[in-house]
C-alpha cells in the first residue's frame, strides 16, 4: 500500500498545487512555442515539482502525523537535487519520473473529493493561474520570463535575474560565491538560493539562468503554495479544527489572497506578487512554514524532553542559518520568533533548571544569528542603508491616503484574525492573559510581535528600492495563514447565516439581494483586474515576441538602431556555456570598453550595471574588466567589492587580464576579447605564469 492515507484534504492541498504545476509549465511551453524550447528539460523540472508535492504520499511516511510527514519529506525532497547532481542526466530522469507516478495516485484518490470542493478548487486554482500570469508575460517587471533570454537580446531585463544568475554560474563552474564581473570577488548574498539553483542546474547541464527563469516558475511557486495551504491545515489542527477544504475555504482564500486590498504601492500593483516573484524570499518562506508545522508538532516537549530538547536545538540553528542564507528578512523574523517564545517560555517556567537551559538557547541563537548574518551578508549593503525615519511609507507608497493607513491595510487579515481570537478566548486584558499557566494566545502574541518587528525595518532604515516591503510580507503571510485557519470554525456560523438570513423561505430576501450585490461587488472587482492584467501582459508578450522576430530578421548595419549584434554576443555566450565545466575553467572572457552599443544596450532601470553580468550570467565564465563604464554609480550589486574605473580610459592590457585571472583560476589558458557590435572576437593565449609576477 504505497497511499499515505484516505484524508481528502491531503488529496486536495496535492491536487490543487500539482495542477498549478502543470498549468505554469503548459504556460511556459505556450510563450516558448515559436522558439526553440528542450522539452525533456521542461518534463525533468516538472517531475521535480510535482515529486515535491505529492512525496508525503509514499508509504514510508503513512505512519507519521501530518506535520512530521510535511516536514520530512519536504526537507528530503528539497535537498534531493543537492545530492544527485553529480549523478548523469539520464539517470535523473528515472528519480523525477516518481513524481508523474504519484501525481496520477493523488488523480486516483481525486475521485472520492466531494463535487462541489472540487468544482470550487477548480475555481480558486483558476483565480491562483490568471493571477499569476500577468507577473510572467509583463515585461516592465520581468524578474522572470520564460523568454528571458530573447528579452535579453532587447535590452528589456531586469538587473537582478542577470546579477543572481552570475552568483549561481560562478558557483556551478567555481564553486566561488562571486558575480564574476572582474575576477571571483567573494560576494556572500543569498548564497543558498545560489547554490540551490546552481546544483539544479547540474542536473540540467544548463546555465542557471535557465534554472532561474524555468525552475523557480515550475517548482517553487507551486511549492509556495503547497506548503501555504498546509500550514493552513496544520494551524487548523493546532486549534483542534477540522480543516474542510470545501467551498466556503476556498471563496475565503480567493478573497484573502487576491482581493484588492493587496493593490498597495508601486510593485506591480500587488504586492502578493513579491511572495512569487523573489526566489530567495519564496525558498526562505517555504523553510519558515515548515518550522512552524515543525514546533506545532513538537510544542513543549522540548523543554520537558531532553532528546526532543537536543533535536530542536539543532533543528531550530539549521532554520535559522538557511533561513538567513536565502533572505536576511525572512531570517531575521525568524529569529525574532524564536526568541520570543523562548522569552515567553522563560516567564512560564519557574523551574530555575529549564530557565538555564532556555537563557543559553538564546544565547546559541544570538551566536548563530551573528555569524549567519556575517557570512550571508555583503559588506556593500551596509553602505547605503542609512538612518532614515518612515523611509519607505514616504518614498515607496504613490499616494498620501494610502501612506496614513498603509500597515492597517497591509495587516489587515492579521488584525482581523487578532480580533477573532480574542473575542472566542473571551481574554481582553493583558492581566487576565498573564493568569493562564499555558499559552492560551501565543499565535496572537507571536504575530503582534512579528507584526511590529517587520515594520520597524522600513520606518527607521533607508532600505534601496523599497526592499523592507519583504520585512513586512512575512508577518502578511502569517496573518493570512492564521486567518483562514481559524475561519474554519465559524463555517457554521456561516451556513447558518446563508440557512436563516439568505436562502429563506421566501422567493426572494433583502439578504438574499445584499449577499448577490457584494459577491458580483468583490468577485466582480477581481475578474476586472484580472482582465485588465491579463490584457496588458498578453500585449507585452506579443510586443516582445515581434520586436524579437524584427530583430533576428534584420540585417546587420541596415538601420541605425539595427541590433542584431546583440544575437550575436548572447549566441557566442551560450555557446560557450554549454561546454563541460572542466574547459569552462580555462578560459576568461573579456568585453572590449570601446564597444559602447554593448555597454549602453539595456533599456530598463540600472542599466548601465545590468550589462556587466550578461557575461557571467550567460557563459558562466569569469570576465576580467568588466566592471560599469567610468562615472557609473556602482554602490549596490557587490560592485563596490571590485576596484572602480578611474577615468574613462582606465582599462587593462592583454597580458594584465591574463595575470589577473590567473590569480583566482591558476589554469586559465585563453583570453576570449569580443567586439560584439563588429561581430568579431580575439583570442590570446594566456602563457604567463603567475609564480613569475
Amino acid at each position: 500500500m504505497i497511499i499515505l492515507s484516505k484524508n481528502h484534504n491531503n488529496t486536495s492541498i496535492a491536487l490543487f498545487s500539482s495542477l498549478l504545476a502543470i498549468g505554469l509549465s503548459a504556460l511556459c511551453l505556450y510563450m516558448r512555442k515559436e522558439f526553440a524550447t528542450d522539452y525533456e528539460n521542461i518534463l525533468l523540472i516538472l517531475g521535480f515539482g510535482l515529486l515535491c508535492i505529492n512525496i508525503s504520499s509514499l508509504h514510508f511516511f503513512s505512519k507519521l502525523s501530518f506535520n512530521r510527514s510535511q516536514v520530512s519529506s519536504l526537507f528530503i525532497c528539497l535537498t534531493l537535487p543537492l545530492l544527485i547532481s553529480w549523478i548523469d542526466q539520464y539517470y535523473c530522469r528515472y528519480v523525477f519520473l516518481i513524481g508523474y507516478i504519484l501525481f496520477a495516485l493523488t488523480i486516483w484518490k481525486s475521485f472520492r473529493v466531494r463535487f462541489w470542493s472540487f468544482l470550487f478548487l477548480l475555481f480558486a486554482l483558476g483565480a491562483t493561474f490568471f493571477h499569476i500570469i500577468p507577473s510572467l508575460l509583463n515585461n516592465d517587471i520581468n524578474y522572470i520570463n520564460p523568454l528571458f533570454f530573447e528579452a535579453l537580446q532587447l535590452g528589456k531585463v531586469h538587473i537582478d535575474t542577470l546579477f543572481h544568475s552570475s552568483i549561481a554560474n560562478m558557483i556551478q563552474t567555481y564553486n566561488t560565491t562571486s558575480t564574476g564581473v572582474d575576477g571571483l570577488v567573494p560576494l556572500n548574498y543569498h548564497v543558498g538560493s545560489h547554490y540551490y539553483l546552481a546544483h539544479f542546474s547540474k542536473i540540467l547541464k544548463e546555465s542557471s539562468l535557465l534554472g532561474y527563469n524555468f525552475v523557480f516558475i515550475i517548482v517553487f511557486i507551486p511549492l509556495f503554495i503547497y506548503i501555504y495551504l498546509s500550514t493552513i491545515r496544520s494551524v487548523s489542527e493546532k486549534f483542534n479544527i477540522k480543516q474542510k477544504f470545501n467551498f466556503i475555504f476556498w471563496i475565503a482564500f480567493i478573497i484573502v489572497t487576491f482581493s484588492l486590498l493587496s493593490d498597495l504601492g508601486k510593485f506591480g500593483k500587488d504586492v502578493f506578487l513579491f511572495h512569487i516573484l523573489s526566489e530567495s524570499y519564496n525558498f526562505a518562506f517555504i523553510l519558515f512554514c515548515l518550522f512552524i508545522i515543525l514546533f506545532i508538532e513538537e510544542d513543549k516537549k522540548f523543554i520537558s524532553d531532553k532528546k526532543q530538547s537536543i533535536l530542536f536545538i539543532v533543528a531550530t540553528v539549521f532554520f535559522l542559518l538557511a533561513s538567513l542564507s536565502l533572505k536576511i528578512s525572512v531570517g531575521f523574523l525568524f529569529w525574532v520568533a524564536v526568541i520570543y517564545l523562548c522569552f515567553r517560555f522563560f516567564l512560564l517556567n519557574k523551574n530555575t533548571y529549564l530557565r538555564i537551559k532556555l537563557v543559553l538557547f538564546i544565547g546559541v541563537l544570538f551566536i548563530t544569528f551573528y555569524f549567519g548574518y556575517k557570512i550571508n551578508h555583503s559588506n556593500t549593503n551596509s553602505d547605503i542603508m542609512n538612518i532614515s525615519l518612515f523611509n519607505f511609507i514616504k518614498e515607496h507608497i504613490n499616494y498620501l491616503s494610502q501612506k496614513l493607513y498603509f500597515y492597517l491595510i497591509h495587516f489587515f487579515w492579521g488584525i482581523a484574525y487578532c480580533i477573532l481570537r480574542i473575542r472566542d478566548s473571551k481574554i481582553y486584558t493583558l492581566k487576565n492573559l498573564l493568569k493562564h499557566t499555558n499559552f492560551v494566545l501565543i499565535d496572537i502574541e507571536l504575530l503582534i510581535v512579528l507584526m511590529i518587528a517587520s515594520s520597524l525595518p522600513g520606518m527607521l532604515i533607508a532600505i534601496p528600492d523599497g526592499s523592507a516591503i519583504y520585512f513586512t510580507l512575512v508577518a502578511r503571510q502569517l496573518g493570512m495563514i492564521l486567518f483562514l485557519a481559524y475561519i474554519v470554525l465559524h463555517q457554521e456560523h456561516i451556513y447558518y447565516f446563508f440557512k436563516t438570513y439568505i436562502f429563506t423561505k421566501n422567493d426572494i430576501s433583502f439578504g438574499l439581494i445584499f449577499s448577490v450585490f457584494m459577491a458580483i461587488t468583490i468577485f466582480g472587482g477581481i475578474a476586472w483586474k484580472f482582465q485588465a492584467d491579463l490584457r496588458a501582459a498578453y500585449s507585452n508578450h506579443k510586443n516582445l515576441v515581434q520586436d524579437y522576430k524584427q530583430l533576428e530578421n534584420s540585417q546587420i548595419n541596415s538601420t541605425p538602431i539595427d541590433r542584431n549584434w546583440a544575437v550575436y554576443i548572447t549566441k557566442q555566450l551560450d555557446s560557450l556555456g554549454n561546454l563541460p565545466i572542466e574547459q569552462k575553467r580555462k578560459l576568461v572572457i573579456h568585453i572590449s570598453q570601446s564597444d559602447t552599443l554593448f555597454w549602453k544596450h539595456m533599456n530598463t532601470k540600472r542599466a548601465a550595471k545590468s550589462i556587466s553580468f550578461v557575461v557571467p550570467a550567460i557563459s558562466g565564465i569569469m570576465q576580467i574588466d568588466g566592471m560599469p563604464l567610468y562615472g557609473e554609480e556602482i554602490n549596490n550589486y557587490g560592485f563596490a567589492d571590485f576596484v572602480e574605473r578611474k577615468n574613462s580610459s582606465d582599462t587593462l592590457s592583454y597580458s594584465q587580464m591574463c595575470i589577473k585571472a590567473q590569480k583566482y583560476i591558476p589554469i586559465v589558458e585563453k583570453l576570449i576579447i569580443y567586439y560584439p557590435s563588429n561581430q568579431a572576437k580575439k583570442e590570446i593565449s594566456c602563457e604567463i605564469k603567475l609564480e613569475k609576477n
